[in-house]
């Protein structure tokens, strides 16, 4: 409980709900005021965890002195358990950073968060499972983990005046002798990280009835791991706000970018990838199957310039729809350079959707792959495409034709200038217009979203500088 002023105070309380199928994690904040000689008390929920996984269970919660909370936790993504050990990991969330996750570890069975006295710095510890009798703890501040001395499966971290007072109690009940176990201190925890980091960046689209998954995981550069930018957090410090914030698919994109590394001929580039589909298959809600229907989700890896962004190269382009998204099989890719001389670039991510709107969470990700998991997977060793030579100018039939109620329109350009792509009816009046802008040479995909007009011919026309070119589509609803 914190308490804001003498005649008011205001508190979290953070629980596990087991909605069928699935549970969440919930946040409750609690306000009492006092009016006259009487208490008023109010109550808002929010859902922690939406997007974040299908199990979600054991919460942890600190509350900071400005209000703030963060939130640890366990989710299972897909409810596979010891089958899928790297979708099994520790969930850091905070207040101030609403519009992502944070995963760490694999194969957790325990977490704890605490906080020192009278400060906002917060730490958490967890219980990993390396084998089926095997764990390790950890313990990490947000910035850096250790290794601790501990090797129990359900751990506790005490709260202290600093870092140096912090500790970590662990219990081993698992085969005889049972034990207790308290680690060393935390104090240098800041300034030393006594394993290697690997990083991964993805993000969860959400449309409420469907959530689609993807991330790029352990990505490293011959052997070095490779962060990804910083996504900065908010300033808002008013707990009535205190809500999940669902970014649109330009903004996702925008923070789906590592940070600079050099290449040069012989670099190995390495990263493990993981995506899944998570929807009620089995439901007979009308919405839902056309939504599915249609659903088609494009993730595109490509090697851009630091400094300038142009386009080194596409490492991989994969493909979604609902026959192929519902899988939760890891994927490990490797890719050597061949070309020569020195550059500095930065892997992207770049995910496009046909579902109008779509919108999502990220998600940061810190040692979800182990070295053992990454042993056994046989890489597919790729290569990277070149920029395509666009020479002329082209408008391509959409797909899919006949559709309902989205396609897909492609167009390219040879050179920079002002676009228009627009929808006409049969009778030549505009229905919509989908690009007008000024667009630099290169290839694009637009999604039509026809949810609001007729089933009928209509066509679609692009004009570019001297170029005009018209097509024909058919809507059947």
């Amino acid at each position: 409980m914190n308490k804001q002023s003498t005649n008011n105070s205001s508190f979290d309380i953070v629980y596990q709900s087991n909605p069928n199928p699935g549970s969440n994690i919930i946040d409750a904040e609690l306000t009492c005021n006092l009016n006259g000689s009487s208490w008023i008390t109010s109550q808002l929920s929010t859902t922690l965890s939406s997007g974040s996984g299908y199990l979600n269970y054991q919460p942890s919660l600190v509350q900071l002195p400005n209000n703030n909370i963060q939130v640890c936790w366990i989710r299972d993504l897909y409810g596979g358990g010891s089958n899928t050990p790297y979708y099994v990991n520790v969930v850091y969330c905070s207040s101030t950073s609403p519009s992502s996750f944070n995963d760490y570890g694999n194969m957790v069975n325990s977490v704890s968060l605490n906080i020192l006295d009278g400060l906002t710095n917060t730490y958490f510890a967890y219980a990993q499972n390396t084998n089926n009798t095997t764990w390790q703890n950890f313990a990490g501040n947000g910035s850096s983990t250790v290794t601790l001395n501990t090797t129990g499966r359900q751990i506790q971290l005490c709260n202290g005046a600093s870092s140096a007072a912090l500790f970590a109690s662990s219990y081993y009940p698992v085969s005889l002798p049972y034990y207790f176990q308290t680690s060393g201190s935390l104090g240098g925890l800041a300034k030393t990280t006594s394993q290697q980091v690997t990083y991964g960046r993805g993000a969860v689209l959400d449309t409420g009835s469907i959530q689609f998954y993807f991330s790029v995981k352990s990505l490293t550069v011959d052997n070095n791991s490779i962060k990804f930018v910083n996504i900065p957090e908010t300033k808002d410090t008013v707990i009535q706000k205190r809500r999940k914030l669902h970014l649109s698919l330009d903004s996702l994109n925008t923070f789906l970018v590592s940070e600079p590394f050099t290449i040069q001929n012989g670099s190995q580039i390495s990263f493990s990838e993981g995506h899944r589909l998570s929807a009620d298959f089995g439901a007979a809600d009308s919405a839902l199957v056309k939504l599915l229907k249609n659903f088609q989700i494009g993730c595109k890896i490509e090697l851009i310039e630091d400094g300038t962004n142009n386009l080194v190269g596409t490492i991989k382009q994969s493909n979604f729809n609902s026959t192929n998204a519902d899988s939760s099989n890891l994927k490990s890719s490797s890719l050597k350079i061949t070309s020569a001389g020195t550059k500095t670039v930065r892997l992207k991510i770049i995910l496009s959707s046909s579902i109008k709107g779509v919108q999502g969470m990220l998600v940061n990700e810190y040692n979800t792959v182990d070295d053992n998991t990454l042993a056994k997977l046989s890489p597919n060793e790729l290569t990277l495409q070149a920029p395509e030579s666009i020479k002329t100018y082209a408008l391509v039939q959409n797909y899919p034709n006949p559709f309902n109620p989205t396609t897909i329109i492609n167009y390219q350009i040879p050179n920079n200038n002002y676009v228009t792509l627009k929808v006409y009816d049969v009778l030549g009046n505009l229905v919509k217009t989908l690009v007008d802008g000024y667009k630099t040479k290169g290839s694009y995909s637009v999604n039509f979203d026809a949810s609001s007009i007729a089933s009928g011919v209509y066509f679609y026309q692009l004009r570019a500088g001297n170029y005009t070119a018209t097509k024909k589509l058919l809507l059947l609803k």
